[in-house]
Parts: C-alpha cells; structure tokens; sequence
C-alpha cells in the first residue's frame, strides 16, 4: 500500500545500478522480484522499473528517467565500486534525495565495502567503496541493505536458489510492507497452487487425448463400417440388376 500522497505511482521501486558491474544482477532480481510471492490475480507482485525495461525509444532520456524516479516508491541501489564511480548512478541518487526521504533507499551491495560508523551516524568513507558520495549524511540510521556479494552465477541467480530466494524476500518484505516470513509462507502457498493447476492441466490434457483418440476411434470405426455397408449395398443392386437382364434375355 502506498504511504499518504504517495498514491498512484507507477512503480514500486526503482532499480539503479552500474550496467557493467551488475548487468546479470539486475534483470534477475527484477525477475524475482516480480515473481516472488505473486499473488495468482496479479501479472507482478511488484511494479519494478529498470532502464532496459522500462524505457523506450524517447528524444530525452534523462526527462524520462527523473520521470520514473518521481513516479516510485523506492530507491533500490546496487551498491558497486563501479556504480560510486557511474555519472548516471551519481544523477539518479541525486535527484531522489533532492525530494524524497532517503528511508526509502534500499541497498544491495554487489561488489566492494560497505561501512557502518555509529559515531558519526554515517558509513565510514574511509572503508566504505561500493556507495557514491551523494550518500554521505543522509541516512538517520543505518539502512538496510543486503549482502549479495556471492551471486555472480545463472544458476545462484534464481529463486530456485535458497540464498538468492532469501534475499528477495527480505527486500520484498520491505517494498511490500508484509514480514518476511509471511511473505515466504505466501510464496510457499503460489507455488502449490500453481504446481496443483500444473498437474490438474496436465491430467485434463490428458484425459482430453484419450478421449478425442477414442473418438477418433470411433468415427473411423463407424466410417470404415459405413463403406462396408455402402460396398455391400452397391454388390447387391448389382447382382439384382444382373439378374434382372438374364431374365429379359435368357440364352
């Protein structure tokens, strides 16, 4: 649900990364994202806006990247040393500070450090090589942010995966507003229906192929026994009308 004078906004998150660091990353968790706990009358659980996705071809695509970032309830950065180092990460992060609360920032780190300093109330810049310095003093608190520093291959990057499901789920359970271990018992009950519908569709496809081959059997059966009878028929008619000649001319 979205907050007070947050309604109607197109997306639920919008997904800002380096694409040479995190160009597998990211489509994969936007897919899971997506996909996780899917409620089964919804396309998505979640409205996720990524660049390769979301955009088309436009004359300005940085009006229509600020519209995107005015049109979503979160921020969710993926935090790299190659994305501190992106110009577009750097105008992306700056532009929702610039009028949205940065509670909404959500971080995945990918690669490089991440440093926490309760004294200063603020990362550790001095150990800190994954965030970009439009960052520094915005947080209150430290914020959530989620270590997925491990998922580099296809197959850990699925929700297939338990570590990878794990993390998706403790960022779905933020961006939706439901805990985390409600949000899994409900992808638990999606993924039963589903494989229920699976196996119910299945077993009538089946039972549909049997009886559409019985009914084929059938039709050819009777059409087979229609050609015998048409066959029989025509010998007799024959035979009559032979028969009928050799009595109007006997030899």
């Amino acid at each position: 649900m979205n907050p007070p004078g947050m309604q109607g906004l197109l997306y639920d998150v919008f997904l800002s990364y380096s694409h040479a660091a995190d160009g597998r990353l990211a489509p994969a968790l936007q897919s899971g994202l997506q996909r996780f706990a899917k409620p089964w009358n919804r396309l998505r659980a979640l409205r996720v806006f990524r660049d390769k996705t979301g955009l088309g071809p436009t004359p300005g695509l940085w009006s229509a990247i600020k519209e995107a970032l005015d049109n979503a309830e979160h921020f969710l950065l993926l935090a790299s040393p190659a994305a501190a180092r992106s110009g577009w990460v750097k105008e992306e992060v700056e532009h929702w500070l610039a009028a949205r609360p940065a509670k909404r920032v959500l971080v995945v780190l990918t690669d490089g450090e991440i440093a926490w300093d309760p004294e200063s109330n603020d990362f550790d810049w001095q150990r800190t090589t994954a965030l970009p310095p439009a960052l520094r003093g915005c947080f209150q608190e430290e914020p959530l942010w989620v270590d997925m520093r491990w998922a580099k291959t296809q197959q850990q990057l699925s929700l297939e995966n338990p570590a990878f499901r794990d993390s998706v789920a403790e960022l779905s359970s933020v961006l939706r507003g439901i805990p985390k271990d409600q949000l899994i018992g409900e992808d638990i009950r999606q993924h039963r229906k589903a494989t229920l519908f699976r196996r119910g569709a299945i077993a009538g496809l089946a039972t549909l192929s049997v009886a559409l081959g019985t009914a084929a059997f059938f039709a050819v059966k009777q059409r087979n026994l229609a050609r015998e009878q048409a066959r029989i028929a025509l010998a007799r008619q024959l035979a009559a009308q032979s028969a009928s000649v050799r009595m109007q001319f006997p030899d």
